[in-house]
């Protein structure tokens, strides 16, 4: 319910950074959800370095809680990340880890066979598991040729989604954050 007050006072520009800084909170401690936390905190520090929130004498404090709550979710990412793998096999914050191991074109093996173990096992518990007889009796009625094809097309899709994100990340770097962090 705070959460709805939080976002309304936003969408109608009241409050100042605290329903972001609150929202912050909320994601971090109540749902576990760092990035989104993390967002909510850039979006914080954004809205503090508007000019009619400058006069206030506060905003050098603000600042500096803003910054340590920003270090602290960007750590506590770094190790969520660490400690596991999204369900599909490619969590995008993993990503940059194995790229910074293993550059270039060397660490696609890796990522390709990540992605169709995770597979594997998501298939796996469907036909163990959870013993879902419709989408068994879909398998059963493709043909092998045309399950290649279905998992060279997802490969494909992996290997032009990494690519992408590359393109993505430095599209970012280079031209919007530099527009969202005017000093």
């Amino acid at each position: 319910a705070a959460a709805g007050v939080w976002r309304e006072m936003i969408q109608e520009r009241r409050g100042g950074i605290t329903p972001y800084v609150e929202l912050a909170k909320y994601e971090e401690h109540v749902r576990r959800n760092y990035p989104a936390a993390l967002n909510w905190t850039e979006q914080a520090m954004i809205r503090l370095s508007e000019p009619s929130l400058r006069a206030d004498g506060t905003v050098q404090q603000l600042q500096n809680e803003l910054q340590y709550r920003y270090q602290r979710l960007k750590r506590r990412i770094k190790e969520k990340e660490q400690h596991g793998i999204h369900v599909n096999g490619q969590n995008p914050a993993m990503k940059w880890t194995l790229d910074a191991k293993l550059p270039g074109w060397r660490g696609l093996p890796v990522k390709l066979l990540l992605w169709n173990a995770c597979a594997g096992a998501m298939a796996a518990m469907i036909f163990f598991v959870f013993r879902m007889d419709q989408v068994i009796a879909e398998y059963r009625e493709m043909s092998r040729a045309m399950l290649v094809v279905f998992i060279l097309l997802a490969n494909v899709t992996l290997v032009l989604y990494d690519r992408l994100l590359n393109i993505m990340a430095v599209l970012y770097v280079r031209k919007l954050r530099p527009k969202l962090f005017k000093g």
